[in-house]
C-alpha cells in the first residue's frame, strides 16, 4: 500500500534576501517620489504667494502714489536716489541701490471726520538684523496723519521733512514688504532724482516702480553667498514686479486746520 506525501517548497535564505532588497529599492523609489512631490508643492506654493504679495504691494503703492497732491509753493513730492547722507533716503540691499519716495497723498486717512484728509508718506528700504544673526531688508512705509505736522510741512520749501521726520512725533512706521531685494522708482522715465520744487512746481507725469523680493528661505541662503554666487542666485530666486503709475497735477489743496 502506497502513501502519498504532500511537500511544500520553502523560500531559501537567498530568495528572502533578494525579495527584501527589491522591496527596499521600491520603498526608496516611492520615498524619493513623495519627497520630490512635496518639494515641488512647496516651491509652487511659495511662488504663488510671492506673485500674490507682489501684485498686492504694487496695487497698494499705485493707489497711494496715484493720489499724490501738490501745493503751488511747496515741496511735496520727491524721489531720492543714491543719497546715503540720510539712512532713510537710500539703502543698499544685497547688490542693488534703492530709491526712496516721499509724497503727500490724499487717499483717505481712516478718519470719520475728514475721510479725504492728506497724509505724508515715506517709502524707504531699511536693513534689519534678527537675534539669530539673519540680516534682511524691509520696505518701510512711514505715515503721518497729524494735522499740525501736515499743515506745517505742506507749506515748506525744503526737503528737510522728507528725510528727518519719519519716526518722530505724529509718525507711524510699518513694514510693507520683508526680504526686499530692490525698490526702484523712476520719475518721467529718465531721471531717478525728482523734486516737485522744480519750476514750474509739478508732479511727474508718471513714475515707474520696480520691486524685487525673496522668500525667507532664499533670503537666508543669500546672506551667506559670495558676491558672484549671490548674483546668480538672486537672478534665479528673486521675484520682480513693475508698474507705471500716472499722476494728475492737482493743485490748490489746503489741509484742514
Amino acid at each position: 500500500m502506497m502513501h502519498r506525501t504532500n511537500s511544500r517548497a520553502a523560500f531559501t535564505l537567498i530568495e528572502l534576501l533578494a525579495a527584501m532588497a527589491v522591496l527596499s529599492i521600491m520603498m526608496l523609489m516611492f520615498a524619493n517620489i513623495f519627497s520630490s512631490s512635496g518639494k515641488a508643492w512647496t516651491s509652487g506654493t511659495r511662488r504663488t504667494e510671492q506673485n500674490m504679495n507682489g501684485r498686492a504691494v504694487l496695487e497698494f503703492l499705485g493707489k497711494e502714489i496715484g493720489q499724490s497732491i501738490i501745493n503751488s509753493s511747496g515741496l511735496v513730492f520727491q524721489v531720492s536716489y543714491k543719497a546715503p547722507s540720510d539712512p532713510r533716503s537710500m539703502q543698499v540691499s544685497y547688490l542693488y541701490d534703492n530709491s526712496a519716495l516721499h509724497c503727500v497723498s490724499a487717499r483717505g486717512c481712516e478718519s470719520p471726520t475728514y475721510p479725504d484728509e492728506a497724509r505724508l508718506i515715506n517709502y524707504y528700504v531699511s536693513p534689519q538684523t534678527d537675534s539669530d544673526g539673519f540680516k534682511h531688508f524691509q520696505l518701510m512705509r512711514a505715515q503721518c496723519m497729524d494735522q499740525n505736522v501736515i499743515s506745517t510741512v505742506y507749506k515748506q520749501l525744503t526737503p528737510t521733512w522728507l528725510q528727518s521726520t519719519a519716526g518722530q512725533t505724529g509718525w507711524s512706521v510699518s513694514v510693507l514688504v520683508d526680504n526686499i531685494t530692490q525698490f526702484y522708482v523712476l520719475a518721467n522715465g529718465n531721471n531717478p532724482n525728482f523734486k516737485s520744487s522744480n519750476v514750474p512746481v509739478q508732479l511727474p507725469a508718471y513714475v515707474d516702480i520696480l520691486i524685487g523680493f525673496l522668500s525667507e528661505d532664499d533670503a537666508r541662503k543669500a546672506q551667506y553667498l559670495a558676491s558672484d554666487v549671490q548674483t546668480n542666485f538672486l537672478n534665479k530666486a528673486e521675484k520682480r514686479f513693475t508698474r507705471r503709475v500716472y499722476l494728475q497735477n492737482r493743485t490748490g489743496y489746503q489741509p484742514v486746520p
